[in-house]
């Protein structure tokens, strides 16, 4: 699939939903998440790859895929947050931490989860703070 941007203000997703649709699940998480962060960030808009889904403004501040069965939002932070939830944390550069969520369902998209998009949020766009978090 060729990368494809669409605003989140509403319209038909269908090229960003297809990469979901294979599971209920996965779909019903991604169709929590994109409202929720349409709410936050109304600039926002989708950038659909291959095999997932940017949400940039302008830049890219979070990601929805799906491997192994598993729907993950990822985002990155300027310090890793310690928290049962955040699956997985790696530095791939200094001081650039990339932290991996899987959502079982649309009910973990909450405000812990959007409170920490947020930081990945104000982090790309340069007015970032220290984030080292405990839950």
């Amino acid at each position: 699939m060729n990368e494809q941007w669409m605003r989140l203000n509403g319209e038909n997703l269908p090229a960003a939903e297809a990469l979901f649709q294979k599971n209920p699940a996965h779909l019903e998480c991604f169709r929590a998440l994109t409202p929720a962060v349409a709410a936050r960030w109304p600039e926002s808009v989708l950038k659909v790859h291959r095999t997932q889904v940017s949400f940039c403004d302008p830049r890219p501040f979070c990601y929805a895929w799906v491997r192994s069965r598993r729907f993950y939002v990822t985002f990155g932070l300027d310090a890793p947050i310690e928290d049962p939830r955040v699956g997985l944390v790696v530095e791939p550069y200094p001081n650039r931490w990339t932290h991996h969520v899987a959502l079982s369902g649309a009910n973990q998209v909450d405000d812990q989860l959007l409170d920490w998009i947020d930081l990945a949020w104000h982090f790309k766009r340069g007015s970032g703070r220290s984030t080292g978090m405990k839950g």
